[in-house]
């Protein structure tokens, strides 16, 4: 056992998939099996990329002033995108340095059909790059995580790869059971048809946000009323998980943890959204969540901010989104008219 240590400079790692964004937008109501006229634009995207972004586009400041670096572990292709994306990462302040470089593969393409009111329809993921996360490449990324640092997991990675990382976190949780913070686990579901890998690590969970939709496949409870909202939360922290977040688009968002001997549930609703773009709205909330709590913000707190960051994103043209900051949030959180109403 090692003595308590003095941990200072606090990182997030995140594990999870980077890839280019082809995201299409219909003109007119979409038709099935017919070509459909729209405007198609190419980005940077990923969901453990985006969220290592978010994660420093609303720290305080920048990273070297909040004492704070994001690292991002994936695998990037030698193609041309593969280079343009680790480029993008390297201009951001993304750390990438533990992230595996392979030409086995083509980059990764996340492809969304919006429709014409600009949520999204359709959605098509090529992840098979990160096969090459192999066990050597995640547990020599895994060294220099140390107490107070948090790990986010997206499950892009596979069940071997989830469980890989979350072993080796508890290992060392165990070895630095002296110290003033033990390291956390993040992660975001990503979509319904990969949920079911979270399901053997969801009690090592400190930070979990599924949407509604997410959230019924794992507890088998429809959320319809405040009673079924309740009982998501509490499935949740019943099964270890310490902070539980639940994003239920227009209908707000539920925040469930434990103070003391008992458990804060409280359900968040805001505003009504000028929609310009769904997409990487979610993403940019996790970012800015894991941006508050790694400084000590209280989740009251942390979630009106991730709601601030979230409806800023959503709100905003994605060739703008990159000036985003959180003075911007913070100024904003007045015009949010968010409630909120114990469970």
């Amino acid at each position: 056992m090692i003595e308590k240590e003095n941990f200072t400079n606090n990182s997030i790692w995140v594990f999870g998939g980077a890839n280019i964004d082809v995201c299409g937008h219909a003109v007119n109501d979409l038709i099935d099996y017919d070509s459909n006229i729209g405007e198609i634009e190419l980005s940077y995207g990923g969901v453990g990329r985006n969220i290592a972004e978010a994660c420093l586009l609303f720290f305080d400041g920048n990273a070297e002033t909040d004492n704070s670096i994001v690292n991002l572990v994936t695998a990037f292709s030698t193609d041309y995108y593969g280079r343009l994306l680790r480029q993008d990462c390297e201009e951001l302040g993304i750390d990438i340095n533990h992230s595996v470089i392979t030409d086995r593969y083509s980059t990764s393409i996340y492809l969304a059909i919006l429709e014409s009111h600009h949520d999204m329809r359709l959605g098509m993921s090529d992840m098979r790059i990160l096969n090459e996360m192999t066990n050597e490449v995640i547990e020599n990324a895994l060294k220099p995580v140390k107490p107070g640092d948090i790990v986010v997991v997206d499950s892009n990675f596979n069940e071997n790869q989830l469980s890989l990382i979350v072993n080796i976190i508890e290992e060392k949780n165990a070895k630095y059971a002296y110290a003033h913070s033990k390291i956390r686990i993040a992660s975001d579901p990503v979509s319904i048809n990969k949920i079911q890998r979270l399901k053997p690590i969801i009690s090592n969970l400190s930070f979990f946000k599924p949407n509604r939709i997410e959230s019924e496949a794992l507890t088998g409870i429809p959320i319809v009323d405040e009673e079924t909202a309740k009982a998501n939360l509490l499935w949740f922290l019943e099964h270890g998980v310490e902070e539980i977040i639940i994003t239920m688009a227009e209908k707000g968002v539920l925040l469930g943890y434990k103070v003391d001997s008992t458990y804060s549930l409280e359900w968040y609703t805001h505003r009504v959204i000028e929609l310009e773009n769904a997409n990487g709205g979610g993403d940019s909330f996790k970012g800015a969540y894991l941006s508050q709590r790694i400084k000590g913000v209280p989740p009251k707190d942390a979630i009106k901010f991730a709601i601030g960051a979230a409806v800023l994103t959503i709100e905003t043209p994605s060739n703008n989104r990159r000036s985003l900051n959180s003075k911007m949030v913070h100024s904003s959180k007045e015009n949010l008219q968010i409630t909120i109403k114990q469970l």
